[in-house]
């Protein structure tokens, strides 16, 4: 029980700011989660910028296909 106590002791400042501000490192935690199982997932990489394009493909949130494809507009050059 005193090894709990210290523990909430030093961090008490910090369990007082979430309660009041309501702000928590959740979405940086869940990123860092996803941004692992995308490494675990693909076993490795030779080059930094293969795992970089890899994480921003997987988790950058772009919608890769057209909403309607039968409203798709070419474009002649």
């Amino acid at each position: 029980m005193r090894t709990l106590a210290k523990t909430v002791e030093g961090h008490l400042e910090g369990i007082v700011r979430v309660f009041n501000l309501g702000v928590t490192n959740v979405a940086a935690e869940s990123l860092n989660a996803r941004i692992q199982a995308v490494r675990v997932k693909c076993r490795g990489y030779r080059h930094f910028q293969a795992f970089r394009g890899s994480v921003l493909f997987h988790l950058g949130g772009l919608y890769l296909y057209p909403r309607n494809p039968h409203s798709a507009v070419l474009v002649s050059g």
